[in-house]
């Protein structure tokens, strides 16, 4: 952390002592070990992709490859997932389509935005129930469709019930522990989310705006059925 940075959050505060006993070649270690697994991964999934070339069956497979989460590395002194943190939250997302020239693109997206993707890639019609909307496209280099979306949420819960909530614009992260605002980064400022702007009489306003906007998402949301 920074010099003069404030206090993190005490549920954040309570994940960064777990791993304070840790020496710093112990850290490095951990980190090496990290490094070693995207390796043995890239081999894996390298194979795969030889395979389906080697089968011929490259023309006619869509490839999506993702992960559920990502892990803080000792980024602000914190390690493995548990936290809003974009080490923790933003992961890759490649889709991979037959003939497809490739592209980059900046947009919002989730994870609950794969099985409609699938879904509209094969023509197979998209489940009522589905959360999340198809990233066709967004598979070109054109411009996003009107009201793409301007905010992606997240949630933990790690041991029962839901206790962290987040909700990210382009600009601002609210994160919520128990249902109460705990944490507002600036993103555009701050990328690193060193300094919680969540007591600022100027951002109150902001708080209310996103924090409203997650008991919407909730509101929408279809109820848990696998706990």
């Amino acid at each position: 952390m920074p010099p003069g940075a404030p206090p993190q959050h005490p549920s954040v505060e309570r994940k960064r002592e777990e791993w304070r006993h840790l020496t710093d070649v112990e850290k490095r270690q951990i980190i090496a070990g990290y490094h070693g697994l995207t390796s043995v991964l890239d081999v894996c999934v390298g194979g795969i992709l030889d395979a389906l070339e080697r089968l011929g069956l490259w023309d006619d497979t869509l490839i999506v490859m993702t992960c559920d989460h990502g892990d803080m590395l000792f980024e602000n002194e914190l390690l493995l997932k548990f936290v809003m943190r974009e080490s923790a939250v933003r992961v890759p997302l490649m889709v991979r389509a037959p003939g497809g020239a490739g592209c980059d693109r900046l947009e919002f997206a989730e994870q609950v935005d794969v099985v409609p993707t699938v879904c509209d890639m094969l023509g197979i019609d998209i489940p009522g129930s589905v959360q999340g909307r198809s990233l066709r496209p967004l598979m070109n280099e054109g411009a996003a469709p009107e009201q793409w979306r301007d905010a992606v949420f997240s949630q933990i819960a790690a041991h029962g019930p839901i206790d962290t909530m987040m909700v990210r614009t382009e600009r601002w992260k609210l994160v919520e522990y128990d249902g109460q605002p705990g944490e507002l980064f600036d993103m555009r400022n701050d990328p690193q989310e060193f300094y919680n702007r969540i007591g600022e009489a100027g951002h109150a306003a902001t708080v209310r705006e996103l924090s409203d906007r997650i008991r919407a998402w909730q509101a929408d949301a279809p109820p848990r059925t696998i706990s």
